[in-house]
């Protein structure tokens, strides 16, 4: 299979220097990957097909696996190979771990002189050569901010941070909400939408609040915003950036 140079979808990215954990510090070895082309090959290849051809393929190589997990780590994307085939049977974990080693192999993230090792998974992100980029639209986010009333019954998240990638759209988890709390605040807005997903949500009693804030992001030219699936109040006031 061709090597697809998934950094050129990127490459036109601010000069933002790259984190030192990503997947172009080199974070598997080429035996590794060589490994997992055979047991993909052997397996995977029946529902995913060998190259960009197949649907299925093209959530694993070229654009669209890049926008799917870009600005993510290589941790969500292990668990959701674990679950893989989805009738079985399924690898073992150093089988998996393999099949990944080819998928970033595939997709043109360079080896190195480690195997990959899943204790690390969580800070590996999954980024364009030029470093993290905004979330693409539509993409599941996170973000803090201050829960402010708009015009109307319009509400929006103002001085708000930069959105990352949210595990789950569901209500912020006890190690979430601690994260969240000490996350500072940023100098985004945000508009807020779909209310009704957030069921007896009382708006009025939140006003003011630094909250976190997950949904699916739409990119408008009159300005962002969120159609909202779970908030959270994380304190009851809401201070300048840095806050």
């Amino acid at each position: 299979m061709a090597m697809l140079a998934v950094g050129a979808v990127a490459s036109e990215a601010s000069g933002q220097s790259r984190a030192a954990d990503s997947v172009w510090d080199g974070v598997y070895t080429d035996a590794q990957a060589q490994r997992g082309r055979t047991l993909f090959e052997g397996t995977c290849i029946k529902c995913h097909g060998q190259d960009t051809g197949g649907f299925a393929a093209k959530e694993l190589y070229g654009d669209r696996f890049f926008e799917k997990w870009r600005e993510n780590t290589l941790e969500p994307l292990y668990e959701t190979m674990q679950t893989m085939p989805p009738a079985g049977p399924w690898f073992d974990d150093n089988s998996y771990r393999s099949i990944l080693a080819y998928i970033l192999w595939a997709n043109g993230f360079p080896a190195g002189d480690k195997e990959l090792d899943p204790a690390t998974f969580a800070a590996i992100r999954i980024e364009g050569e030029g470093g993290p980029q905004p979330l693409p639209d539509r993409a599941i986010a996170e973000v803090v901010g201050c829960f402010t009333r708009g015009e109307g019954s319009d509400w929006m998240l103002t001085l708000a941070s930069r959105p990352i990638r949210a595990r789950n759209t569901e209500q912020g988890t006890p190690e979430e909400l601690k994260m969240a709390q000490t996350r500072p605040l940023g100098t985004l807005t945000f508009g807020l939408g779909n209310f009704f997903m957030l069921g007896g949500f009382d708006s009025e009693a939140h006003e003011g609040h630094k909250m976190l804030v997950k949904g699916a992001l739409a990119r408008r030219d009159d300005g962002d915003r969120i159609s909202l699936t779970a908030m959270d109040s994380l304190n009851p006031e809401c201070g300048p950036p840095g806050g």
